[in-house]
């Protein structure tokens, strides 16, 4: 990820929703893509994959299954620094399940999700691409 905006709202029904933009470089192509979402973290992720897919068609087998935030410096108040947990799950090839935990850590929750969401969709993708059998 190069760079990413992130919109926060309410819209008229009052249901809060979050728009992210970003510009991810894959290969070298930079893809300027969009997600949205009930939340930021679901956002970004819809945005990631809409880049990253086309390339990487094996991240529609990795999914995010668990997502917790901790602040870890309490008296700084809203300038504490916050930790994101991520846990994402796929199919093996024997269709077992295979699970992995990255965390992100930053003063900005939205920054530490991005973080915890980019390595654990990479290692997710390490973990795919690492089975596909080496082109003779």
């Amino acid at each position: 990820v190069e760079r990413y905006r992130v919109q926060l709202g309410r819209g008229g029904d009052e249901r809060p929703y979050a728009e992210v933009t970003v510009w991810t470089r894959v290969g070298d192509r930079l893809h300027h893509t969009a997600g949205a979402g009930r939340g930021p973290v679901e956002a970004f992720d819809r945005a990631l994959r809409e880049a990253l897919e086309p390339t990487y068609p094996e991240i529609a087998e990795i999914r995010l299954t668990d997502f917790a935030v901790r602040i870890l410096d309490g008296e700084a108040g809203t300038a504490a620094t916050t930790r994101v947990w991520i846990e994402h799950r796929r199919k093996g090839p024997s269709a077992t399940e295979h699970a992995w935990g990255t965390v992100g850590a930053s003063d900005n929750v939205i920054e530490a999700s991005r973080r915890a969401l980019v390595d654990g969709l990479e290692y997710g993708l390490s973990l795919s691409l690492s089975r596909v059998p080496a082109a003779s």
